[in-house]
């Protein structure tokens, strides 16, 4: 596959580049696994003099020390009896004689397990060559490691770092094109696809990888997750090993009961079955150090009991959703249950993700100026709910739809919108819909109605509102 759209990125990396052909340029590239890090700088190391080297965590110091000196002597052409034997004299070699011009350290945080001595080296080396020409590289997938190497003010590195880069997944415009060219044409289907994956380059290159390009949703899925040796079946458990170790089980619970609904402290405290107090130790961890779940308060009413847990990344809600709570089946081999309850309940489930989508293509509308908004979120009170309200210039409650919304139903939400509305204390909104599909008459009910192909198109349709 192409190399997808990172033309930001890409420029940032031009810019820290041309500052290290004055002094000793240091910087941290970080974001989730799958992400795309290691697929960006090698595509920017490409024509350049730079060396990569992964810290890979289930190796001794001592295999990853031969491994890079045997990398650098190679590139170098040194001499055998110049001695690269332990990180120290790597280290020093690589920034105070190398003719490297970019040197990266791939999941540089591993080194906490691995071997932690290598921070104070950098440490001294860094200060003692501030205006060595050179561009040094760490990319991390940890959050809470990333901040504990980089930001805690007792660490080792703290200050040394020139600037930092936070990788976000693709755009849905930007997957969408990366996905049309695998042969997919159906917009639902693409859609749907996102509405799993997000906008993770990974699992566009699996899409391509194993061939199923323009094949239904559903037998996507089935192949991929719901057959023997499916190619994705175990793909977030080995992401979630990978960041809790083997310390993981309390986490796992935590999280599918988010995935199914349970999304308030005391519905997750239930669910686990451990009191609220441990629970919200464990959620604080995996909000602020793994960056897994994120908080979710409401427009309007910001109090802490109203807090909304929500897991960040698709991949994964989806996966806590459909297979964890029925790997037993998994291990009997029953993979017609797994696809009975997809075809059941994804329908549902799209539904809840596709206000992310919305809200995306409202934040690049609001961009390009083509509506004036300065918040937006959601609002929930009780029985009540708001998929989305725009605050400012543009004032507007939304209603988000995975699904066909026509005359009869668009009178309905639009009365709706307009009591929760009043109850939100929010005076006289414009009312707008974000549907999979809207009747031509449908849209006569709100001042925005936008439909999956006016977000493909990069659109945001008026109506012609008259009272519902």
């Amino acid at each position: 596959m192409d190399f997808l759209n990172r033309k930001e990125e890409i420029k940032w990396l031009s810019e820290m580049h041309a500052h290290s052909k004055k002094k000793l340029f240091p910087i941290v590239i970080y974001g989730p696994r799958r992400v795309g890090k290691t697929l960006l700088i090698r595509q920017f190391m490409r024509g350049k003099t730079a060396l990569y080297i992964y810290v890979n965590e289930t190796k001794s110091s001592h295999v990853l020390a031969k491994e890079a000196a045997d990398a650098i002597t190679a590139a170098e052409g040194l001499d055998e009896l110049v001695a690269l034997d332990d990180w120290d004299k790597i280290l020093r070699y690589l920034i105070e004689r190398s003719s490297f011009e970019i040197i990266v350290f791939d999941e540089f945080q591993n080194f906490l397990s691995v071997d932690k001595s290598v921070f104070g080296i950098l440490q001294n080396l860094i200060d003692r060559n501030e205006n060595r020409a050179l561009m040094l590289v760490f990319l991390g997938s940890s959050t809470g490691m990333v901040k504990e190497v980089f930001e805690d003010a007792s660490a080792a590195l703290y200050g040394r770092i020139k600037a930092k880069l936070l990788m976000k997944p693709l755009a849905f415009r930007e997957f969408y094109s990366g996905i049309r060219a695998l042969g997919y044409r159906d917009a639902v289907d693409i859609a749907g696809l996102f509405l799993i994956f997000g906008g993770y380059p990974k699992y566009l290159v699996a899409l391509e990888d194993f061939e199923v390009g323009a094949k239904p949703l559903e037998d996507v899925v089935e192949f991929l997750f719901f057959t023997e040796n499916a190619p994705l079946q175990n793909e977030v458990r080995d992401l979630l090993r990978a960041e809790f170790g083997n310390r993981g089980a309390q986490n796992y619970s935590i999280l599918e009961a988010i995935a199914t609904g349970h999304t308030k402290l005391s519905e997750i405290s239930s669910y686990v079955g451990i009191p609220a107090t441990s629970v919200s130790a464990f959620l604080n961890a995996l909000c602020d150090y793994h960056g897994i779940v994120e908080k979710n308060i409401p427009l309007l009413r910001p109090a802490a009991k109203d807090t909304r847990y929500a897991i960040k990344n698709p991949m994964f809600r989806f996966w806590f959703r459909f297979v964890r709570p029925n790997e037993s089946s998994l291990e009997l081999g029953r993979y017609e249950l797994f696809k009975q309850e997809f075809k059941r309940g994804f329908s549902t489930y799209a539904g809840r993700e596709f206000e992310r989508l919305a809200k995306e293509h409202l934040i690049s509308s609001l961009k390009i100026g083509r509506i004036d908004f300065s918040e937006l979120g959601s609002w929930w009170h009780k029985d009540r709910e708001i998929d989305i309200i725009t605050l400012g210039k543009d004032a507007c409650v939304w209603e988000c739809k995975w699904s066909i919304v026509d005359n009869r139903k668009a009178s309905d939400i639009a009365l709706s919108l307009k009591e929760n509305a009043s109850y939100a204390g929010i005076r006289s909104p414009k009312l707008g819909l974000i549907a999979r599909e809207i009747g031509n008459d449908a849209r006569d009910y709100f001042d925005y109605a936008v439909s999956l192909g006016d977000i493909i198109e990069g659109k945001l349709p008026y109506g012609k509102r008259r009272d519902a």
